[in-house]
């Protein structure tokens, strides 16, 4: 229904459904209904409604307490959700919160993406910070190289990083 119609009040119920009806719903079944969710709201912010970024921000913060890490119970945390994660953060300015999730979840993702993805994401959260040094020589990892998922974001993120740093000649 909240696909068909898009109406707040579908979106409520299925909220609290989430939040309130976690053991009767198994973990596959609130994956799902958190990607839902999250449609929704990212649907919301290009409608032109920002305060959606924070509840897409609280969405993320409930799915982390049920460990939704992934779309099957025992795999490893999934990167791009990771990523969006970082993202959403940063977009709310939860710079503090995101230093401690990154420590605390960044070892449950696979061991071939878990370093690329925990230097990539204090990379960005120091971007964020205005750290722009600490950034760049967090993306010049040799390891960051060979993440290629995130390859075109990391050059974009160490262009804006030397920008910032007046390195234009380099640039």
């Amino acid at each position: 229904m909240l696909h068909k119609y898009g109406k707040g009040e579908y979106y409520k119920k299925l909220k609290e459904i989430f939040i309130n009806k976690q053991n009767e719903t198994d973990h596959f079944e609130r994956y799902n209904l958190h990607n839902v969710l999250q449609h929704y709201c990212i649907n919301k912010i290009f409608e032109g409604k920002p305060e959606y970024r924070r509840e897409r921000f609280e969405l993320y913060k409930i799915a982390l307490g049920q460990k939704l890490f992934s779309l099957y119970e025992k795999d490893y945390f999934d990167d791009m959700l990771f990523g969006n994660i970082v993202l959403v953060a940063i977009s709310v300015d939860e710079l503090d919160w995101l230093k401690d999730f990154i420590e605390k979840y960044s070892h449950l993702l696979s061991p071939e993406v878990s370093n690329s993805v925990k230097k990539y994401s204090f990379a960005k959260l120091n971007f964020a910070q205005n750290n722009f040094s600490e950034a760049l020589k967090l993306l010049n990892s040799s390891e960051l190289s060979n993440y290629v998922r995130n390859n075109f974001s990391v050059r974009d993120l160490i262009m804006k990083s030397m920008y910032e740093l007046g390195y234009f000649t380099e640039l």
